[in-house]
């Protein structure tokens, strides 16, 4: 993976106009909070509960 220097005027006009795509730097955001996650907790990083699927939602209207 090829490291961008997000600081530069360049590459920000680049992602603004939709030229550049900053998903390698937020899959390595990703792997820095599960691995901060897992060092302080011991556990993975889990979706907080809260969150309901529109499938999960029709089944339950499907119950009711």
């Amino acid at each position: 993976m090829s490291e961008h220097d997000t600081t530069s005027d360049d590459y920000r006009a680049g992602y603004l106009a939709g030229y550049t795509d900053r998903q390698g730097e937020v899959d390595r955001l990703e792997n820095d909070a599960d691995r901060f996650y897992r060092a302080a907790y011991g556990e993975e990083r889990r979706i907080p509960g809260h969150y309901v699927t529109r499938a999960e939602l029709e089944q339950e209207a499907i119950a009711d």
